[in-house]
C-alpha cells in the first residue's frame, strides 16, 4: 500500500478518488493578535505570538524599484521587505514556486492520482518549510514621493494601498500570513472539497516601518512597529531586520501553496 493511500481507504475523502477541486475557502473568523518584540527569538529579532502561535521568521530579503508610472508619469520608489520560513530564500522559494508549478502541471496533463499527488506536494513543502505552520510576510513600503533632503533612509508611515487618498510622505502597507501544516491531510482535503489550504491573513492597519541603515541594491536594516487587523489589544509586531537584496523577489506572489 502507498504513504496515504490507507487514510483514503478508510473514508477519509473518498471523493478523492475520481475528483479534483478547484478554488480557494477563507478561514473564518480573526485570530487575535498580540505579536511583541522578542530580541532574539529569530536570527533577526522579530519575534512573539499571535493566538499563541509562535511568530517566527528565518530569513529576510528585499528588493526594490525606481521608475516611473507610464499611465501618470509618476516617478516611484518601491521598496518590499519580505520575510519568509527558510533559509537562502532568493534561490530556494522560486526553486519551491517552480517545483509546486510542476507538479500541477503533471495533475493537469496525466491526471495523477490524488494520493500520489498529495504525497508529492508534502514532500515538496517538507523539503522547504518543513512539516509545522509556518509565516511569511511582505512589508510594502514607498519611499515616493518624498522631500528633497529626505532619502530612503527614513520613517514610513502606514497607508492603506486601497485607498483613494495619496499618502504625501514615505508610507507602508504589510500583510503577515499564517499557513497551517502542509501535510497530506490538508491536501487530501482540498482535494474533497471540504475546505481549502490557505493562509490565514494579518494586514497592518497602522504603525510604522523604518529604514535604519540603506544601502542601494544590496541591503537594508529595517525596524518595524505595525499594528495588525484583528489585533484586539493593538500591540504591535515589531522587532529589527536586517535583509539582503535579491532580484528573484520582484515576482513572488503573496500567497502559494497546493493550488488545485
Amino acid at each position: 500500500m502507498r504513504r496515504g493511500e490507507g487514510r483514503l481507504i478508510s473514508g477519509i475523502m473518498p471523493s478523492m478518488q475520481t475528483t479534483s477541486r478547484t478554488g480557494r475557502g477563507t478561514i473564518a473568523g480573526l485570530l487575535v493578535a498580540t505579536a511583541l518584540a522578542a530580541a532574539g527569538c529569530t536570527p533577526f529579532g522579530l519575534g512573539g505570538t499571535i493566538d499563541g502561535e509562535e511568530l517566527e521568521f528565518v530569513e529576510a530579503v528585499y528588493f526594490e524599484l525606481r521608475a516611473t508610472d507610464p499611465a501618470t508619469a509618476t516617478p516611484f520608489h518601491d521598496i518590499h521587505l519580505w520575510l519568509t520560513a527558510m533559509e537562502d530564500s532568493c534561490t530556494r522559494l522560486p526553486a519551491l514556486l517552480d517545483e509546486l508549478a510542476s507538479l500541477r502541471a503533471q495533475q493537469a496533463q496525466a491526471g495523477l492520482p490524488p494520493v500520489d499527488y498529495c504525497n508529492a506536494w508534502e514532500d515538496i513543502m517538507a523539503a522547504y518549510v518543513g512539516r509545522e505552520p509556518f509565516w511569511h510576510a511582505q512589508v510594502r513600503m514607498k519611499a515616493l514621493p518624498r522631500g528633497e533632503d529626505v532619502t530612503p533612509q527614513t520613517t514610513y508611515g502606514y497607508h492603506d494601498e486601497t485607498s483613494l487618498d495619496l499618502a504625501d510622505a514615505p508610507n507602508f502597507d504589510a500583510q503577515v500570513l499564517y499557513y497551517p501544516t502542509p501535510d497530506f491531510d490538508a491536501c487530501a482535503e482540498e482535494f474533497s472539497g471540504d475546505s481549502s489550504y490557505t493562509s490565514t491573513s494579518y494586514p497592518a492597519n497602522g504603525g510604522t516601518a523604518e529604514i535604519v541603515t540603506y544601502n542601494e541594491d544590496n541591503s537594508i536594516d529595517t525596524t518595524l512597529e505595525m499594528s495588525l487587523d484583528g489585533a484586539s489589544n493593538r500591540q504591535p509586531f515589531s522587532g529589527r531586520s536586517k535583509a539582503s537584496f535579491c532580484i528573484a523577489a520582484q515576482d513572488w506572489p503573496l500567497s502559494f501553496g497546493l493550488g488545485i
